[in-house]
């Protein structure tokens, strides 16, 4: 998904109902030039708000061959 995407999709949620999001832990394996990074989080319409309406990991693969960084993503939720 493109960013511009994930505005048409979520845009219009997000300014409506707001969307703050808190890492809650995170986990990182390297191997050699590979890095994998779970973060946790949760998301909440407001910082004023006592309960999340959704829990998610994400999950990032990410390298660097010595010229540049590479990096994937896929977000998993409850």
């Amino acid at each position: 998904m493109t960013t511009q995407t994930w505005i048409d999709k979520a845009g219009e949620m997000v300014v409506r109902d707001g969307l703050v999001e808190t890492e809650i832990g995170r986990t990182t394996e390297q191997f050699g030039l590979i890095a994998h990074v779970f973060s946790t989080y949760v998301a909440f319409c407001s910082r004023a708000d006592a309960f999340h309406f959704q829990r998610r990991i994400n999950s990032f693969q990410l390298m660097n061959d010595g010229d540049r960084g590479w990096m994937t993503l896929q977000v998993f939720s409850d």
